[in-house]
């Protein structure tokens, strides 16, 4: 993946707002309703009925994820999302 500061370089080269308005209205033009997820809009509560889970991963599962990460030319974050999101479609 590209470092952050590759596309900040590429966001300040001068193209006109025009041009990334019309980028994005093509791409996102026909949108037309929320994105949020599950349909909930409302999340103005206090957080307190927020539940949070946390696991710890043993050594040899983090390297073998930061070894899928650098084989894949990705993030370990994008390996660690993609498995969790097979988690939750299952």
């Amino acid at each position: 993946p590209l470092p952050f500061r590759n596309f900040v370089a590429q966001a300040r080269l001068g193209i006109p707002v025009a041009e990334h308005e019309e980028f994005f209205t093509t791409l996102l033009g026909d949108v037309t309703e929320p994105t949020a997820p599950f349909g909930i809009v409302d999340v103005r509560g206090d957080g307190t009925a927020v539940a949070e889970s946390r696991a710890a991963v043993s050594e040899a599962t983090a390297a073998a994820v930061r070894e899928a990460a650098r084989r894949l030319g990705v993030s370990a974050a994008t390996v660690l999302h993609v498995m969790f999101a097979r988690v939750v479609a299952a």
